[in-house]
């Protein structure tokens, strides 16, 4: 829920989408505390070899996985976080990654977990960073995001992921990453790496 704007023109770019429930995605939270910020161009130039290795040599998922890591590494300070997860939160996590759409309430999985969904709902934001809601949001966009790299049209993507429909995963999309889906996504390879 930050603005930022971003303009790759003419330019080669690269994204990493780190969820924010990963070991990784909680190094980078606690190394930039201030939500979007500026790093500084030393730390970049440190990762240009590991980004070039990704564009020219295309590695496999756990390849990619591994450069990854060390791409989060070269960005953060401190050591990586200890933090074990409740368990209660891990395996709400493992049933959401285990649908192949996202749409699920909070009860649900409350109810699964053996939590009151209000007491679920305070656990999850406290472990994970976001609010449930929040997160089924970015689980929907990346599982169209998925769908649409391996060639299905927009709306086949919004469907399957659990769109009403391809404008609604448009507006979505372009409110999170500020570029519709088309332009965000020509020509591009997608990798979906598991966290630790």
């Amino acid at each position: 829920d930050v603005l930022h704007a971003f303009d790759g023109r003419g330019t080669t770019v690269a994204m990493l989408f780190v969820d924010a429930e990963g070991r990784d995605g909680r190094w980078l939270r606690d190394a930039w505390p201030a939500g979007v910020a500026r790093v500084p161009p030393e730390r970049v130039t440190a990762q240009l070899a590991a980004l070039r290795t990704f564009r020219e040599e295309r590695p496999d998922p756990a390849e990619a996985a591994t450069l990854v890591t060390a791409l989060v590494a070269g960005l953060c300070r401190g050591p990586r976080p200890l933090h074990q997860r409740d368990d209660r939160i891990t395996r709400a996590l493992e049933l959401i990654h285990a649908r192949t759409d996202a749409r699920v309430s909070q009860a649900e999985i409350a109810a699964q977990v053996f939590l009151s969904p209000s007491r679920f709902a305070h656990l999850f934001t406290a472990d994970v960073g976001v609010p449930l809601r929040r997160y089924l949001l970015w689980r929907k966009l990346s599982l169209a995001m998925q769908a649409f790299g391996r060639g299905a049209t927009l709306s086949a993507a919004a469907h399957a992921a659990g769109f009403s429909d391809s404008a609604h995963l448009t507006r979505t999309w372009q409110q999170m990453f500020g570029l519709a889906p088309t332009m965000m996504t020509a020509g591009l390879e997608f990798f979906e790496i598991p966290a630790p």
